[in-house]
């Protein structure tokens, strides 16, 4: 597995290791510090070029920062520093029991009142922690996550986008 380059690397850019566990307040200190040296305003008396090149790094700040503080963003950014390319696979492995699920989900959410919305919303919180629990488990072993890394994380986005789903129902009721 490949790491890429510090360009192209969250993790290096912010001063961590190339690792799924991350230390979130590390993150959140080293971003505070980066944005306080290469924030563009620190430029606005400099020539253009010098305020072109702080605009680009604290873009590329800002970014860091969203996939790495995202768990499900960053399990795919490690997924592709890894060589583990959504593109390296062979399409969607998911199948028809899951699909099943995404249908009975959406079914029960459909035709929940206020206090099943809470206990949905609950469901599937669990299943987001769960989803980022095992993810952490899987990277430190090659063997599993090339085998299964991609379908977790397929798994993963359909409870994000459930999430937000549930809680745009609960705004409605």
């Amino acid at each position: 597995m490949t790491a890429g380059s510090r360009q192209n690397n969250p993790f290096k850019l912010m001063g961590l290791p190339i690792q799924y566990a991350i230390d979130i307040k590390a993150l959140e200190a080293t971003y505070r510090q980066l944005m306080q040296h290469y924030h563009p305003d620190n430029y606005v008396s400099e020539p253009m070029v010098v305020r072109k090149s702080a605009v680009q790094m604290s873009t590329r700040i800002n970014d860091a920062m969203y996939q790495l503080r995202s768990p499900l963003s960053r399990a795919i950014t490690w997924m592709n520093l890894h060589g583990l390319s959504k593109d390296n696979e062979r399409g969607s492995s998911l199948g028809t029991d899951f699909l099943m699920e995404q249908m009975r989900w959406r079914e029960r959410i459909a035709d929940a009142d206020a206090d099943q919305v809470c206990s949905i919303q609950n469901e599937i919180l669990e299943k987001l922690q769960s989803f980022e629990s095992e993810f952490e488990s899987l990277s430190v072993d090659e063997e599993k996550i090339i085998a299964s890394g991609w379908e977790l994380i397929e798994k993963w986005q359909f409870f994000e986008k459930l999430a937000k789903v549930v809680k745009e129902k609960g705004e409605s009721l």
